[in-house]
């Protein structure tokens, strides 16, 4: 019973941090407000944003109220996961670092699976109009272009999706698992890596 109810909860928060990141990337990319897809993780992540939401300034594209928020949900939710199913009370220091690993490997994550979706889209639905297709395009965009800029085209071919996915696999392998295993990060209890 115990873990099924760990799983629900660790789920249930996993969803909530998943839309605090993924309206951090929308902000980040600036993604069009008025998507319907847009409207609906704003309208969803508003009530958990509204009382910090005067208190701290953008840094350019990137909300560091959305992105301080997202932290400390993070924590919250495994150091509280931690403490009811493990009776471990955490260091707060080393919650804050693993939430911080956290949500850059989700941030990570929405990039990869952004790029994924956008080439599969690409040979299903070339120019489809769906506001899914246009957030997918708006979040992928920001990256790829600078990418593309430097890569050669091939007949055609954009090699840049590849590159991309490289730079995401170096970035994750390289940095976030290795600092994850250094602070002997409690992979049941936080979603992004």
């Amino acid at each position: 019973m115990s873990q099924a109810l760990f799983s629900a909860l660790n789920a249930i928060g996993g969803i909530l941090v998943f839309f605090m990141v993924l309206r951090l990337v929308l902000q980040a990319v600036g993604a069009n407000y008025y998507n319907p897809i847009c409207q609906g993780i704003n309208r969803f992540t508003a009530p958990i944003l509204a009382p910090t939401s005067r208190l701290l300034p953008d840094i350019g594209p990137v909300s560091l109220n959305v992105l301080v928020i997202t932290l400390i949900l993070q924590a919250v939710i495994a150091y509280g996961l931690a403490l009811a199913f493990y009776g471990a009370a955490l260091n707060p220091a080393l919650i804050i670092a693993w939430s911080a690993i956290s949500v850059f490997g989700m941030v990570l994550k929405v990039f990869f699976f952004a790029l994924i979706i956008m080439i599969i889209l690409s040979w299903v639905a070339p120019g489809a109009r769906h506001p899914g297709a246009e957030l997918v395009w708006q979040i992928t965009e920001p990256v790829m272009a600078p990418v593309r800029r430097i890569m050669p085209e091939l007949g055609g071919l954009d090699l840049s999706p590849i590159a991309v996915f490289i730079l995401i696999q170096f970035v994750e392998n390289g940095l976030v698992r290795p600092a994850a295993a250094a602070l002997r990060m409690p992979a049941q209890l936080f979603f992004g890596v």
